[in-house]
């Protein structure tokens, strides 16, 4: 098994998790509990999101460059259709 940056982030939010409910026994910092685990949710969200962002970008480039020409492609099939319709 290996260890990644997701199994690394995956471990720190269950962790993030774990840290939130022991601490919400303690009666000394029963008022500033909530500050840290309410940062580090919302690093986790907004690091999910950044990740779909760049899976979405990677995954474009790389449709870019496997098929350079599918704009144009697309754009004379398309015309190529719009003619054989009229015809009929």
């Amino acid at each position: 098994m290996g260890y990644n940056k997701g199994t690394f982030g995956t471990i720190v939010f269950v962790f993030v998790i774990f840290a939130h409910v022991w601490a919400s026994k303690l009666d000394l910092v029963r008022k500033i509990k909530h500050v840290a685990p309410i940062l580090m949710y919302v690093t986790q969200g907004l690091g999910v999101v950044l990740m779909v962002l760049l899976v979405t970008e990677v995954s474009a480039n790389d449709i870019k460059k496997a098929y350079p020409t599918m704009k144009e492609d697309a754009k004379a099939a398309r015309l190529e259709y719009q003619e054989l319709r009229r015809s009929k």
